[in-house]
């Protein structure tokens, strides 16, 4: 009896199939080999996008600067003009008073002369 005994297990284990560690580092190595080539892909497209966006940023940053350029020639013509008009009112109101003063001169000789 122990003889049949061991001649049924000695065939279920030739039925069960034997783990080959070659076949399963092969189809891992394949699966690893396919990830590596979509990341690579993938990246490629990436470096195109950041290609693209840095052009971009590269000619926003070359009009900021005109801008800022533009920006304080305008300031400093706004600070031009407006001394210029802080002149034009300090002689406007140096003329008002003059006019002020000749005009009540004139009515003083006016009086002294319709009093004589």
């Amino acid at each position: 009896m122990k003889k049949q005994g061991k001649s049924k297990s000695t065939k279920q284990a030739k039925l069960t199939p034997e783990y080959d560690s070659q076949r399963e580092t092969r189809v891992l190595l394949e699966e690893m080999n396919q990830g590596i080539k979509t990341i690579g892909e993938q990246h490629g497209s990436i470096v195109k996008r950041l290609d693209n966006i840095e052009s971009k940023f590269s000619q926003h940053d070359q009009e900021s600067q005109i801008i800022k350029s533009v920006v304080q020639t305008n300031s400093s013509e706004l600070k031009s003009v407006k001394l210029a008009i802080k002149d034009i009112d300090d002689r406007t109101q140096r003329i008002e008073k003059k006019l002020d003063v000749v005009t009540t001169d004139h009515e003083q000789r006016l009086q002294k002369l319709e009093a004589v």
